[in-house]
């Protein structure tokens, strides 16, 4: 179980209505929901005592008290940041503090166990594909260089029909990775199944959980792009996979030591 406002940020676009509004009102207010009785919190959410238990155990936690703990926790061990945006913030500084909460919130979430496991992987594969579309293909061009540059034998594709060709001649001596922000991305999802049918050990570098992609992974690196007010968190969609693969990189080194 990851830290409380990273989950809810990965999660929240897959659920309904009304657990939305919940998750909304604690990304907002995070202090304050520490403070407030379910009640209270059902109060100020338009919600159910039973939809706020709902909530709570879609987060994998046992109840509203459990869920409070954690998130004090967080917000003990990280400093909340002003709100990006402010009047008296200028746009590089808001852009800047988007950048910064993403990059914290991913390393939150990555597990150094689950990181080590995917570069032992690849320090050991015969060919390493990566895969992605648009923003996520452009990532995926960036780890394939890194890891040409270590020394591996990768490459990035990004063409649908080169992908699902290229699959089929990957072995459990393979690695395939792919890039997807949304992790729904059809051509994505049928090049890793592709992969997982040839023996390939697959990997996952997504901003979302519990997602088709997720599902055909045998390792899954979690990645938060932080939303911005300036710009709808478009911008800042790849600022976690970055970190991840600068993670990866340092990894395959530190194994070849």
């Amino acid at each position: 179980m990851g830290p409380v406002l990273p989950l809810i940020r990965m999660s929240m676009d897959r659920w309904p209505a009304s657990l939305k509004r919940i998750g909304k009102y604690i990304l907002e207010n995070p202090e304050a929901a520490v403070h407030l009785s379910i009640r209270e919190l059902g109060q100020n959410t338009r919600s159910g005592q039973a939809t706020i238990m709902r909530f709570c155990r879609t987060l994998g936690f046992e109840g509203i008290r459990d869920l409070k703990l954690h998130l004090a926790g967080d917000l003990a061990r990280h400093e909340r940041p002003g709100a990006a945006g402010a009047e008296d913030d200028s746009l590089l500084d808001a852009m800047l503090e988007a950048h910064v909460q993403a990059l914290r919130e991913t390393r939150s979430l990555v597990q150094p166990e689950t990181l080590r496991a995917v570069a032992t992987r690849l320090n050991a594969a015969r060919r390493i594909d990566v895969f992605g579309a648009g923003v996520s293909g452009l990532v995926a061009e960036l780890l394939a260089y890194h890891l040409l540059l270590s020394g591996l034998t990768a490459q990035a594709l990004s063409d649908p029909t080169y992908m699902l060709e290229i699959a089929h001649g990957l072995d459990r001596d393979c690695v395939a990775v792919a890039v997807s922000a949304s992790g729904v991305s059809q051509d994505t999802l049928d090049m890793m199944k592709r992969a997982r049918a040839a023996g390939a050990f697959t990997v996952a570098i997504t901003n979302r959980s519990k997602t088709p992609l997720t599902a055909a992974a045998d390792c899954v690196l979690s990645a938060v792009s932080q939303e911005s007010p300036l710009t709808g968190g478009a911008f800042a969609i790849a600022t976690g996979h970055l970190l991840i693969i600068d993670a990866l990189v340092a990894e395959i080194g530190r194994l070849r030591r």
